[in-house]
């Protein structure tokens, strides 16, 4: 079988294992309205007498080619590959060893030759251009969309979903295109994936919502938990149940336990956060020293004031509070809080004088007294 024919289904190679018989050499063909760059099949008074290549086919001496094209699909017996194979030669002009010219050399040699027609069926056909492969991307697309909206997937704008084919995705799950998801993602009943979203290699667990232009590659998302709009999800990325990424956030190999949030403007990379934990906006763990990476642990129902720089390896305990602002570089113990800024000064009474006697008009020394 040529190695550049994607679409071909089991059924297909069953059936033509089938009509092939005991012949010693049997090719599969399709007929074509316009056959392109695919092989030609010649036939005389109905039996096949050889094929030619599409750029080495003469219509002068050949004639006008039916639409009969080859496949790239063969059965040949072991005992007549062993014996012409051999035979091939390099064809002059495009200075190739065609496994076509077997079916010429076959029938010289007496062996049993047919060409199967096969029909119409576009999964027969090869890719040869960028046109081709654009034409079959299209056509299994559409394909593996109508199999989901046929099992009872729910698909908004079909057209615009491009859907891998090793993905899963269960009855009862909401797409709304555009939209993509490859890999072996998988998306489970009720869970919902709203508009420009790219999901590669992802578990999306039953009633989670991804929202508009997020991105997700190698995470899990848990039940009912929140994702975007504008999210990403790096690789390790794990979204326990009821938790909550929001805009502009990004996680890469860490954890939101159950119901924890990180809802704005977020970093979150090697972080472990307990369940119930708010990260405020503008948090970043400050995982990498240049050289190595270190982990950084929040525990239970934490607060993490906005703006706060977690210096890894840190560990924030349970139920502490850490003030906006923060630069945190030392193990925050549980139920403190942590403060860690500049004190704020205030000149406010300075700043009215200075503003006042730049406000006073300048005298001349005209309006000067004199002595």
């Amino acid at each position: 079988m040529n190695g550049d024919a994607p679409l071909i289904r089991t059924d297909i190679l069953s059936s033509f294992l089938d009509k092939a018989g005991d012949f010693d050499l049997a090719f599969a063909t399709a007929e074509l309205s316009d056959p392109k760059a695919y092989g030609r099949v010649i036939r005389r008074e109905g039996k096949v007498t050889g094929i030619v290549e599409a750029k080495n086919y003469d219509t002068e001496t050949m004639g006008p080619p039916s639409g009969e094209i080859n496949v790239g699909l063969y059965v040949i017996s072991y005992d007549l590959a062993l014996s012409l194979v051999p035979k091939i030669e390099r064809n002059a002009l495009s200075r190739e060893f065609y496994i076509t010219d077997l079916v010429a050399l076959a029938l010289a040699a007496g062996y049993r030759v047919d060409g199967i027609v096969l029909g119409r069926d576009t999964n027969l056909l090869g890719v040869n251009t960028p046109r081709e492969l654009s034409m079959m991307e299209e056509y299994k697309r559409a394909q593996i969309v109508d199999q989901l909206i046929d099992s009872g997937v729910v698909m908004h704008a079909p057209d615009l979903v491009r859907i891998g084919p090793f993905v899963e995705i269960e009855p009862g799950a909401e797409i709304t295109g555009p939209c993509e998801v490859y890999g072996k993602s998988r998306i489970c009943a009720g869970a919902r994936v709203s508009s420009h979203c790219v999901i590669r290699d992802s578990v999306i667990e039953s009633n989670a919502r991804i929202h508009e232009f997020s991105h997700l590659d190698c995470a899990h998302v848990g039940r009912k938990a929140l994702v975007g709009p504008y999210a990403r999800l790096r690789p390790g990325a794990e979204l326990c149940e009821q938790s909550h990424v929001g805009n502009f956030v990004e996680l890469k190999k860490a954890r939101l336990g159950f119901g924890a949030k990180a809802n704005h403007l977020t970093y979150l990379g090697d972080a472990e956060i307990g369940a119930g934990t708010n990260i405020g906006a503008g948090t970043i763990t400050c995982n990498y020293d240049g050289v190595n990476k270190h982990k950084t642990v929040i525990g239970d129902t934490a607060f993490i004031g906005s703006n706060t720089a977690l210096v890894a390896p840190v560990t924030i305990g349970e139920g502490a509070l850490i003030g906006a602002g923060s630069t945190i570089t030392r193990d925050v113990p549980a139920g403190s809080l942590a403060v860690a800024r500049g004190k704020q000064k205030v000149f406010a009474e300075r700043l009215r004088k200075t503003v006042v006697s730049m406000s006073e008009p300048v005298k001349s020394q005209e309006d000067s007294p004199k002595e």
